[in-house]
């Protein structure tokens, strides 16, 4: 192991603070990049007590009573020593695995009191939200069956959508107007998006005369829907393809206009280990949203739309260093070094 450069944060901050001090080169990337002063909340992923409480059980409970629902993984993980780990178990129908839902503000907050309301986004703001993802073969590379065609709509990456408002008892669920959604849509073997529950606008453009951008951050030739038809399972290049057993970097960026109005953007950056990121989608769009919603929430789940019972084998998917931000946040292994602790930051959970 390369020793460390430099020690990021002394023992008593770390304390003070509830973090970690790190042992490795690794972990000093991490709290470098999560303790930024535009940086909201993160979650490292690294204490089963510390992420029960935001894991919800899938509806099939034997299947949760077997250990197949999220739990912390301490062999697999980039920092920290460990990761959030789901399996989709043989057998199992949409909900595969239960999820992991966060809001963008601490739940502990005195939501009572206006200088503490929560963190949340709406018109002519904007954010973005970083996280470490890993495959193993059988998730991007099995055939899983469903109700459309025969298959399943691929699973789901990440939700982001609306946050919980506070002082009401309402708790958003992951089905929203203004939810932006991340998925492997129609197990093409590559990120795709849409917007809005209900609505499911796509993030592709369409391509003229007759085909379609699938991944529109991809320049020329393209990332078309004539090279990668549905339920292809594999995808081609130069189309961003999921690749198993190695830690991806995403970062899916929000900035929102005006409600119902064609002016805010969705963009999404994927980096395969080891690699600077990409731009994927880059979609102007229209935001489904009223007055009284804001975006504040992050659902982490391998949900599969219209996925129906069947042999397969076992699928897993990882996730770490989860970072909310209000401003872009430098890939890993890019964040800049300080040659001291850094400041508190504000407005932030470290957990």
């Amino acid at each position: 192991m390369t020793p460390r450069k430099f020690a990021l944060i002394s023992a008593p901050l770390a304390a003070l603070w509830g973090i970690a001090v790190p042992a490795t080169e690794a972990d000093d990337d991490f709290i470098q990049r999560a303790t930024h002063a535009d940086v909201v909340r993160y979650f490292d992923f690294d204490n089963t007590q510390a992420v029960q409480p935001y894991l919800l059980a899938a509806g099939q409970e034997s299947l949760c009573q077997q250990s197949k629902c999220g739990q912390i993984d301490t062999a697999v993980y980039t920092s920290g020593g460990g990761s959030l780990r789901f399996e989709t178990p043989s057998g199992s129908w949409t909900d595969t695995s239960g999820s992991f839902s966060m809001n963008f503000t601490p739940e502990t907050r005195n939501w009572g009191v206006d200088s503490a309301y929560p963190v949340q986004f709406g018109p002519g703001e904007e954010f973005y939200v970083q996280w470490r993802q890993r495959f193993n073969r059988a998730q991007i590379e099995t055939r899983f069956t469903g109700t459309y065609s025969g298959n399943s709509n691929g699973f789901k990456q990440i939700i982001v959508g609306q946050g919980d408002l506070p002082g009401s008892g309402y708790e958003a669920s992951s089905c929203t107007a203004l939810e932006v959604v991340i998925q492997n849509m129609e197990q093409r073997g590559f990120p795709q998006g849409y917007h809005g529950c209900g609505y499911w606008d796509p993030l592709s453009s369409s391509h003229p005369p007759y085909d379609f951008k699938l991944q529109n951050g991809i320049p020329e030739p393209f990332c078309l829907y004539s090279d990668n038809p549905s339920y292809q399972i594999i995808g081609n290049e130069p189309c961003f393809l999921y690749r198993a057993d190695e830690w991806f970097t995403f970062q899916l960026h929000v900035r929102i206009g005006n409600w119902e109005q064609n002016n805010s953007l969705v963009e999404l950056w994927g980096a395969r280990e080891g690699q600077p990121s990409q731009l994927v989608i880059s979609k102007t769009l229209a935001l489904h949203g009223n007055s009284s919603v804001r975006y504040g929430k992050v659902w982490l789940l391998p949900y599969q739309s219209g996925k129906t019972s069947s042999t397969h084998p076992s699928g897993f998917t990882w996730y770490d260093e989860l970072i909310v931000s209000r401003s872009r946040i430098p890939d890993p292994g890019t964040a800049p070094s300080n040659a001291g602790a850094p400041n508190p930051p504000t407005n932030l959970n470290a957990e």
